[in-house]
C-alpha cells in the first residue's frame, strides 16, 4: 500500500474500532519506508484532528450517507479534504492520488470522490480549524471544558488542534545541558525551557535514537509538564518509593537519575507496557522492582509501607489531545465518569500503603476538573489523614486543590494537574 492509502486504513481503525492512532500506525506503516511512514503519519493526524468538522462537512454536502459497504469511501474522501486543509500537499496531488485511492476500489466512486474534494476547493478551501477549534470537539467535551475554563476555553481547545513540540529531559546528572547541545547534528536545535533546567524543546522533530547519549541515559523523550513529578515528589536517598501506574516509566527513571539510592516499586497492570519501563532502566544502568500488578488492589504488595508514592492516575488526557487527537474521536462522558470512579478507588487503596508522614503525589494529563481539583477535594472530605501540601516551584494554575498546566500556557508544556498530599503522623 502507498501512504495514503496507509492513511485510510490508520483513520478507519481508530474511528471505528477505537484504536490508538500510533498502535494503528505501527501495524499498517510498517512496510513503507521512513519517508511515506512520516507522510502517512502526516495525513493520518491531520484528519483525526479535523474529524468533526470533516463530518458536519460532509453531512452538508453528501445527499446520504455511505452504507457499510461504502464506508470505505468515506475515510478516503476524509483524508482528501484533511490533505487539502492542512495545505502541506500540492492540492493537484491531494486531488488525483486520493480519486485514484477510490477508483481502485469503484470506478463509479472516481466522479463523485473528485466532485466533493474539487467542490471543497472552488467554494470552501478550508474546514474551520483555525476559526472555530471549537467544531473540532465533540459537544460535551467542547461543553465541559468550558464550563471548567470558561475564560482559558478558546485557548485550550486551540492548543489541542496544534502539532505537538518534542520535549525530551536531560539527565543532568552524567551531562551538563549546555554541553548535551554541542552535541548536537547540524540544523537540530534544542531550545531550553523557562520552567525546568532539564528541559529542552527539539526542533525540528527527529527519531529520538539519534539524539546524542540516548542509547545511555543521557537525554529521555518526556514532555515538559511531565517532568515536574520527580521534583514536586521530593523524595530523599533511601526512601522507598512506589511509582504506581508506572509505565512506559519516564518518571521511574527519572525519580531513580535524580536520587539514585531510591528503592523503588515500578507498578503497572500492562505487563506488556511494564516490559517498556524495563528497557527504559536498562537504557540508562538504573534497577528498580517492576511488578505487574492492580493498584486499586493490594495482591502485589510485600507489607512494607511506602515514604513517597506516586499516582499517575489513569484518565481521560484530555490535556495530550494534541499527541492523541484519537481522544476527539473515541472518548465518551461516560468513560469520563469511569475515570473518575477508578481515579478515586486508586487514591482510596494507595493511601493505605503510605507511611505516617509520608506523601503521595496525585498527577493527571487531563484538564477536567472532575479528575482533578474536585476529586482531591473529595478524597480530602473522606479521608481524616490526609492534609495537601504546598508544591514546590511555580507549577502553572494555582486551583482550589493542587495546581494545573493548561495546553501550551507553560513553555508550551501540554495539560497537566498535580495535587500533593501528606499523610499524617499518628
Amino acid at each position: 500500500m502507498n501512504a495514503r492509502a496507509v492513511a485510510v486504513e490508520v483513520v478507519r481503525s481508530v474511528v471505528d474500532e477505537g484504536r490508538h492512532i500510533d498502535a494503528a500506525l505501527s501495524d499498517h506503516a510498517a512496510s513503507l519506508d521512513p519517508s511515506a511512514r512520516s507522510f502517512a503519519a502526516a495525513i493520518s493526524f491531520a484528519t483525526i484532528r479535523r474529524w468533526w468538522l470533516i463530518e458536519a462537512y460532509l453531512e452538508r454536502h453528501l445527499k446520504r450517507p455511505f452504507n457499510k459497504k461504502g464506508r470505505y469511501l468515506h475515510f478516503v474522501i476524509a483524508i482528501g479534504l484533511a490533505q487539502l486543509d492542512q495545505g502541506r500537499t500540492a492540492s493537484h496531488a491531494a486531488v488525483n492520488e486520493t480519486v485514484s485511492l477510490a477508483s481502485g476500489q469503484w470506478k463509479w466512486a472516481r466522479g463523485l470522490v473528485n466532485a466533493v474534494l474539487r467542490g471543497f476547493q472552488r467554494k470552501d478551501t478550508a474546514l474551520g480549524l483555525e476559526d472555530s477549534p471549537e467544531r473540532a470537539h465533540p459537544d460535551w467535551l467542547a461543553a465541559m471544558i468550558k464550563a471548567d475554563w470558561p475564560s482559558q476555553a478558546n485557548s485550550i481547545m486551540a492548543a489541542n488542534m496544534c502539532e505537538p513540540p518534542l520535549w525530551i529531559r536531560i539527565n543532568e546528572s552524567s551531562v551538563a545541558v549546555e554541553q548535551w547541545r554541542s552535541k548536537l547534528a547540524a540544523g537540530v536545535s534544542a531550545t531550553p525551557s523557562e520552567a525546568l533546567s532539564c528541559a529542552l524543546r527539539i526542533e525540528p522533530a527527529i527519531d529520538v535514537s539519534q539524539l546524542p547519549g540516548f542509547d545511555v541515559g543521557d537525554c529521555s523523550v518526556q514532555d515538559g509538564a511531565a517532568q515536574w513529578a520527580a521534583t514536586l515528589l521530593q523524595c530523599e536517598p533511601g526512601m522507598r518509593v512506589l511509582d504506581a501506574c508506572a509505565a512506559p516509566g519516564g518518571k521511574t527513571l527519572h525519580l531513580l537519575q535524580q536520587t539514585p539510592s531510591l528503592d523503588v516499586v515500578a507498578l503497572d497492570r500492562d505487563g506488556g507496557r511494564l516490559e517498556r519501563v524495563s528497557e527504559n532502566l536498562r537504557r540508562a544502568s538504573l534497577t528498580a522492582k517492576c511488578i505487574t500488578g492492580d493498584a486499586t488492589e493490594t495482591k502485589w504488595w510485600d507489607n512494607k509501607p511506602f515514604d513517597r508514592i506516586l499516582l499517575d492516575a489513569p484518565c481521560t488526557a484530555t490535556g495530550v489531545i494534541r499527541r492523541h487527537p484519537e481522544i476527539l474521536v473515541n472518548r465518551s462522558r461516560r468513560q469520563v465518569e469511569e475515570a473518575v470512579a477508578q481515579q478515586s478507588q486508586l487514591l482510596d487503596q494507595l493511601w493505605t500503603l503510605l507511611k505516617p508522614g509520608g506523601q503521595l503525589l496525585y498527577a493527571t494529563c487531563s484538564v477536567l476538573k472532575c479528575e482533578n481539583e474536585h476529586q482531591i477535594a473529595s478524597f480530602l472530605g473522606r479521608t481524616p489523614s490526609a492534609h495537601e501540601r504546598p508544591l514546590p516551584g511555580n507549577v502553572g494554575l494555582p486551583t482550589t486543590y493542587g495546581h494545573q498546566i493548561l495546553p501550551g500556557n507553560v513553555n508550551g508544556f501540554d495539560g497537566f494537574y498535580y495535587a500533593l498530599l501528606g499523610k499524617k503522623d499518628d
